[in-house]
């Protein structure tokens, strides 16, 4: 969450995650995905933590995909 900005939750993944469209604060565009933090909760193996400190969700381990709308 800490690398993303203007956060609004959208919906639910058929995992019962909730769903959010949100930016990178480093890059353009608008994404629709998870939060790793959820993830944490429900399939910890979905989710590293990156050498820069950032979690990072495995969405293939979802059975999901993160995309970018914008």
């Amino acid at each position: 969450m800490r690398a993303k900005t203007n956060l609004h939750l959208i919906g639910t993944t058929v995992l019962d995650l909730p769903l959010y469209s949100f930016e990178y604060k480093n890059r353009p565009g608008t994404f629709i995905g998870v939060m790793a933090q959820d993830v944490l909760k429900v399939k910890p193996s979905a989710v590293i933590l990156g050498s820069d400190g950032f979690y990072r969700v495995n969405y293939e381990a979802l059975g999901i995909e993160m995309y970018q709308v914008k």
